[in-house]
């Protein structure tokens, strides 16, 4: 189980804030070029646009893309526990990239992207959480929240379109994430 719990796929382990009520769009008939984002009203579209290139890095198996939204001290001490699974952070990448394949399918893409921020925010639960699972250290903790200018607590929905259907189908629904802006930019932890 713990290999399934790469670099995003812990975020879809967490719960908390109420499902987005976002619905994938009514008609497809051919796959998409890019992934569609759908933000709620207010929400800054910087931190959706990094979200938006996380999951196209994820869409087309891209680990130097992948590694560019993701915090870089996050993606270093998440490096730190997988080598004690035997692991790579470029291994657990992979895993993710392959974690909507479905049986019978030969292809999918990512479709439609809704965020907003977490209704029941709470920072220091999901550093908590992350502690737990031994990904990140209290120095992780200490340092990430020094070098933020923000932290923000977000959730997503996620749809993909599998080749020969139709209509996207929700692949992820209200999973949470943080995301830190410091003076270098916009990241996903986690």
């Amino acid at each position: 189980m713990k290999r399934f719990l790469t670099l995003c796929c812990a975020a879809l382990l967490l719960t908390g804030c109420a499902a987005s009520e976002s619905a994938a769009p009514e008609s497809v008939t051919e796959i998409p070029e890019t992934l569609t984002v759908e933000a709620e009203e207010g929400f800054d579209q910087a931190y959706a646009d990094c979200l938006r290139d996380y999951f196209a890095a994820i869409g087309s198996a891209d680990y130097e893309a992948y590694k560019k939204t993701v915090y870089p001290a996050y993606l270093e001490c998440y490096a730190k526990y997988l080598a004690t699974e035997n692991e790579t952070a470029e291994s657990a990448f992979d895993s993710l990239c392959h974690r909507f394949d479905e049986d019978g399918y030969e292809s999918w893409r990512l479709t439609t992207l809704t965020v907003g921020d977490c209704a029941n925010s709470n920072i220091d639960n999901f550093f908590e959480t992350y502690r737990k699972w031994g990904f990140i250290d209290d120095a992780f903790v200490t340092a990430a929240k020094a070098d933020a200018q923000e932290i923000r607590h977000v959730q997503f929905s996620l749809y993909a379109l599998y080749a020969g259907d139709e209509e996207p189908v929700c692949v992820a629904r209200g999973v949470e994430t943080l995301m830190l802006r410091n003076a270098d930019g916009i990241y996903v932890i986690g």
